[in-house]
């Protein structure tokens, strides 16, 4: 189903306004951001909500700040093509089956991944306000990358 129509690219992924800060700090900082496009924190963002089974639904206020599924897809500068299929494979794990590849659950697989991001942030923004500075928070990051930590466990800052 990733061959979608244009219609289809125009639908947007949205995310909880209350996490303006977190991507300000994480994308738009020209200093030293820890993601180069938002896309990459959105998808980050859901595999961290999936991994601690944490959800969040998008609020009202937040109905326009999204952005399509045809920026997921790679286009211009940014060459990570393919990553709308992403949505879908998180859709799929939560549903074990094919389902949300059908043209008519495409709003529900979007809906999916939207909460697994808004949950994602929810873990970033604890993580955020359980830290004393922001070098935690990127050692935070950082060790889940590499998949070297829980949630409830402590930090070791030792090589800092």
């Amino acid at each position: 189903m990733l061959d979608l129509n244009q219609s289809e690219l125009n639908k947007n992924v949205r995310r909880n306004k209350k996490y303006k800060y977190l991507e300000d700090a994480l994308v738009n900082n020209t200093d030293s951001p820890a993601f180069i496009f938002l896309k990459d924190l959105m998808i980050f963002a859901a595999f961290l909500g999936m991994k601690y089974d944490k959800t969040e639904p998008v609020d009202k206020e937040s109905t326009s700040n999204g952005i399509t599924l045809f920026t997921y897809a790679g286009t211009g500068k940014d060459r990570s093509l393919g990553q709308h299929g992403l949505i879908f494979l998180i859709a799929m794990s939560k549903y074990k089956n094919m389902e949300p590849l059908r043209s008519e659950n495409i709003d529900d697989a979007i809906k999916v991944f939207e909460s697994y991001c808004n949950g994602g942030l929810s873990v970033l923004d604890s993580w955020l306000k359980d830290s004393v500075n922001s070098s935690i928070i990127i050692t935070k990051l950082l060790q889940e990358l590499h998949g070297e930590t829980k949630l409830d466990e402590p930090i070791d800052m030792g090589g800092f």
